[in-house]
């Protein structure tokens, strides 16, 4: 087993603790209130159960990373996340659930989850507060590799035209106590960052408005293997006449037309 996959077993085993299912669950109440469009296409990248049953449109798709584990999260495909075997942006909602603190390579996880995300779409990433103090009754033995500060998603976001849109802070204490519930109440109000998850909104920088015919041309170059399938695939516009000459105007042969009055002589 990969250490990705054994990241991914302990981040699953840590949902069925009570203090993870306290976190869960104050996380899913807050990432109802962030999504505004609740319509279109979902990816839900998760470990744990679906937080977006809210909000689930008809076309929601849930992720796993092995066989063994698409029975026991109701996955729909599996595939590696750093390689998703979607069109570009073909979700109008992507949700990254805990994933990029115990994966390797966040970043190109993060890449590929931007390039299927719609222009007018939503990324929504949930990840462990770096900036949480060690709260009295606070659990923080959760399965994280790495602590993934705002600043550097902001700038692993900008390197693929996404900005943060806005943030959101959850799940200030994981204990069942009534300092606990006046804490997550309070911190939710004033949204102060000190809470154990934080939830950030993502969008596209640039509106780009492409032609429907340039997006079919740019699927027949891609099948015909002319252009790189990926994050930084050139748009039709960008690419060179050989390609457009090949693809859009194929070569024909034909006898050029004799001149009228002309008569062959025998």
């Amino acid at each position: 087993m990969s250490d990705t996959q054994q990241s991914v077993s302990a981040l699953m085993a840590y949902w069925n603790t009570p203090a993870g299912q306290q976190v869960w669950q104050r996380e899913s109440v807050m990432l109802s209130r962030m999504v505004a469009y609740k319509g279109g296409r979902l990816l839900e990248m998760n470990a744990a159960a679906s937080l977006a049953t809210p909000f689930a449109p008809s076309h929601a798709l849930r992720w796993a990373p092995s066989i063994s584990t698409q029975p026991l999260w109701h996955a729909d495909y599996i595939a590696d996340g750093r390689a998703q075997p979607f069109d570009d942006c073909h979700f109008d909602t992507v949700l990254i659930h805990h994933l990029l603190d115990c994966v390797d390579q966040p970043h190109h996880w993060l890449s590929e989850a931007a390039r299927i995300t719609a222009d007018t779409g939503r990324l929504y990433l949930i990840g462990w507060n770096p900036l949480q103090p060690r709260w009295p009754h606070c659990h923080r033995r959760h399965p994280a590799q790495r602590r993934l500060f705002i600043r550097q998603i902001r700038d692993w976001l900008a390197f693929v035209d996404l900005e943060i849109e806005q943030v959101h802070y959850c799940a200030f204490s994981a204990a069942r106590c009534r300092t606990a519930s006046w804490a997550e109440h309070v911190g939710t109000l004033l949204d102060v960052p000190l809470a154990g998850s934080y939830i950030v909104s993502a969008r596209r920088q640039k509106q780009y408005i492409v032609p429907l015919a340039k997006r079919l041309r740019h699927r027949q170059l891609l099948s015909l293997g002319a252009i790189p399938k990926g994050v930084l695939a050139p748009m039709p516009s960008t690419l060179t006449e050989q390609h457009r000459t090949d693809v859009d105007c194929p070569t024909t042969h034909s006898t050029p037309s004799r001149p009228s009055g002309h008569h062959e002589q025998h």
